[in-house]
């Protein structure tokens, strides 16, 4: 039987050239916890001086987007123009052709990471008070809203993307944090059912998009294995009898340029995991951790079961192919300690929680996100039985302190110990690279870290009535001091050439708060000494914040008078 070589020469040269455009092409991620999907170029846009038609609309916002994301570690504002400016002109190609997916698609895409960037800037900063008059700019319910009239169209048009639907899903997401957020500034919860519709919205996505991206990851890796079996193993490669369309359908499938990979799966069921945490975190009481536990337990389930695939199958320390792009020994322990920490939210006894972190033996004690994430989740359980420094001070009983305390000095035990974990990575990173792009951010991270500490300390420095807090007041309240002197040395400290614009925002964020903390415990609450330790505009913005907390109270805090 003779082996057309011609024939199967090219059969295999077109699998692996598209295999590389791929990966020339692969989406640019970004930065931020809930992560967003971008639309593949189809080609490379070439600059139009004055568009005209919807496609040169199209191409000019992909361009100025581009532009966008050059400056955005460098001047998030000319960022946030060049992001509204795209924005513009992806409105007016849906205007000219509203049948143009990718524009309806880029359009809301582009809303979202512009929200993401956002939020994370104070609202005293100058960059948010010259931008928050932008069209992009928007929050996450108009953004909602937006993403709904996308998904229509694509409905319409019979055309939805697994990546409309995943960054649809992460818009509820968003939102759902939203609320979380603004319960804590204004008191108002978003009701229990309202948190049940929103996951029976998005949940059902999340199991389809785990499902399809596992299959088609496995049909890729089988192709991937069945052309080194009959390439390089030598095999026959192709058969002259064989029919032509089932050929045909093999050449398509194996020139398809849009590839699952194990690294966006592993997104997708990491946002899935992230889902069911929001609605745990936004229960209100214990009563409702059963009903909870029976709503999530399909998704869980299929979560749990893509999560270990990835694992055992797919991940750096099990090699399938050098196409495929494995997740990472960091991407196994988020993966874990996502996991973890799930159990730890169903429980209804707080120091049952405790136990589950305390005989953990799977993820690294060398992890600092570890100790952080297990005084989060702690955190969640305290809100949820609503246990904190007014209501034990009112109505707590000895036991009720007892429990306090010992929570408390346990998450301040697990933060020192992230705290020493990160120091030494920005140690090493100083001695390494002096321009590393991660200095900031973990400069960043371990101030909040110790300005988290300090609160923990002077929240077991003022439980009245009770002995360990009132015997150690005085030495307790010098650690917390003493945490905000060392908070704003650390955020004062050099991020290095390289540090990004938003990192820098970040750092001097951490600074503001804990120089303001310092303040208050140091009774330099006057306008003139506050304006002296930072400018008026910081402060007065600040302190809003700081009442939420309810831990300075006691200390002058609600006496300050804004002029």
């Amino acid at each position: 039987m003779a082996v057309d070589f011609s024939f199967a020469f090219s059969h295999f040269f077109l699998f692996w050239f598209s295999i590389i455009k791929w990966l020339l092409r692969k989406h640019h991620k970004q930065p931020s916890n809930m992560r967003i999907r971008r639309l593949p170029k189809k080609s490379e846009a070439k600059k139009v001086s004055l568009p005209s038609t919807a496609t040169e609309y199209l191409e000019q916002g992909s361009i100025d987007e581009e532009s966008g994301e050059r400056w955005l570690g460098s001047d998030v504002s000319k960022c946030l123009r060049f992001f509204n400016k795209a924005y513009l002109n992806y409105l007016q190609a849906i205007k000219l052709d509203p049948k143009l997916l990718d524009a309806h698609y880029n359009s809301v895409r582009l809303l979202l990471h512009a929200c993401q960037i956002f939020k994370r800037i104070p609202t005293s900063h100058e960059i948010a008070i010259e931008n928050a008059s932008l069209e992009v700019v928007q929050n996450i319910s108009d953004i909602r809203i937006a993403y709904e009239n996308s998904l229509n169209s694509a409905q319409r048009l019979d055309q939805v993307s697994n990546d409309l639907l995943y960054n649809y899903a992460i818009v509820y997401l968003e939102w759902l944090e939203s609320q979380q957020e603004e319960e804590e500034e204004t008191g108002s919860s978003v009701s229990f059912e309202q948190v049940v519709e929103v996951y029976d919205r998005v949940q059902g996505i999340f199991q389809n998009l785990l499902n399809s991206q596992l299959e088609e990851l496995e049909r890729f890796v089988n192709d991937l294995k069945s052309i080194d079996s009959n390439n390089i193993g030598g095999g026959d490669i192709y058969d002259g009898n064989s029919s032509s369309s089932g050929d045909e359908t093999k050449q398509e499938e194996l020139t398809s340029e849009e590839v699952v990979q194990p690294t966006d799966l592993f997104e997708t069921v990491l946002s899935s995991y992230k889902l069911i945490q929001s609605v745990y975190e936004s229960v209100s009481s214990n009563d409702l951790i059963s009903s909870v536990s029976q709503l999530v337990s399909p998704l869980l389930e299929i979560n749990d079961r893509v999560a270990n695939e990835l694992i055992i199958k797919y991940s750096e320390a099990s090699h399938v192919n050098s196409m495929v792009s494995n997740i990472t020994l960091k991407d196994v322990n988020e993966l874990k300690l996502v996991k973890l920490n799930l159990l730890a939210l169903a429980e209804t006894d707080i120091f049952r929680s405790l136990d589950i972190w305390k005989i953990d033996n799977e993820i690294p004690e060398t992890l600092p996100e570890k100790f952080m994430v297990v005084s989060d989740s702690l955190q969640a359980l305290l809100d949820r039985n609503d246990i904190n420094l007014s209501t034990i001070n009112s109505q707590g009983t000895e036991s009720d302190k007892d429990t306090f305390w010992k929570i408390l000095t346990f998450q301040n035990n697990m933060l020192k110990k992230a705290q020493e974990l990160l120091n030494d990575q920005m140690q090493s990173q100083k001695k390494s690279n002096l321009q590393s792009e991660d200095l900031g951010s973990l400069i960043a991270q371990i101030s909040e870290v110790v300005i988290a500490r300090a609160d923990i300390e002077l929240q077991r420095s003022s439980i009245k009535n009770y002995s360990q807090s009132v015997n150690n007041h005085s030495i307790l309240m010098t650690n917390c001091k003493n945490l905000l002197k060392n908070a704003i040395n650390i955020a004062s400290l050099n991020g290095g050439l390289r540090e990004r614009m938003m990192v820098k925002v970040n750092r001097e964020q951490c600074k503001l708060e804990a120089v303001f903390r310092l303040c208050i415990l140091e009774n330099k609450t006057s306008v003139e000494e506050l304006d002296r330790a930072m400018t008026r505009n910081k402060w007065v913005n600040e302190l809003p914040n700081l009442k939420k907390s309810g831990l300075y109270d006691d200390f002058g805090l609600n006496k300050i008078i804004i002029p």
